[in-house]
């Protein structure tokens, strides 16, 4: 991955690995032509289905769900940790953060 890792998503994926609950992150991807700066919401849509097909693939299950934000060019998933890592070491992924909710007492 090109990109950013949030610290916070890679203590979730520390975690998950020692565990079997499953990991929650935003995904940003990056433009498919960088000058232009912004994919359209169709190719961000086509660009996510094919990544997660081609993630799901290699590491031969599916995520648990997975959300695309076409006008946001990003997506949001939970899957397991191997899932998630497979992902953001995809050349499409440019920064990925944690988007579990954190506690506080």
């Amino acid at each position: 991955m090109k990109g950013k890792i949030d610290p916070a998503l890679r203590a979730a994926l520390a975690a998950a690995k020692k565990g079997t609950r499953d990991v929650e992150a935003i995904v940003m991807l990056v433009p498919t032509d960088e000058s232009v700066g912004v994919d359209s919401p169709d190719e961000t849509i086509r660009k996510g289905k094919a990544l997660v097909a081609r993630v799901r693939k290699a590491v031969g299950r599916a995520p648990g769900e997975v959300n695309v934000f076409e006008n946001l060019q990003s997506m949001a998933i939970r899957a397991d940790a191997q899932f998630i890592e497979e992902l953001i070491a995809q050349p499409e992924v440019g920064s990925a953060m944690s988007s579990a909710s954190t506690k506080q007492s």
